[in-house]
């Protein structure tokens, strides 16, 4: 998937570049192309209400 691509959303962009490097080798590895798309650094509640963080992005299909 290129760099820049719509089909890849950082939902919180890492601030380590070693975390960048990593997602942007994953995202050489995918299809620019439907039906792909990817949210990378996506974050949300855990229990009991402490934040949990993935940085390992959602794949779809």
């Amino acid at each position: 998937m290129r760099e820049g691509s719509p089909r890849w959303e950082q939902i919180n962009p890492s601030a380590y570049p070693h975390e960048q490097d990593g997602l942007r080798e994953f995202a050489s590895y995918l299809p620019d192309a439907e039906p792909y798309h990817v949210w990378a650094n996506v974050g949300g509640p855990s229990n009991p209400g402490r934040a949990a963080r993935s940085e390992r992005p959602g794949e779809q299909p």
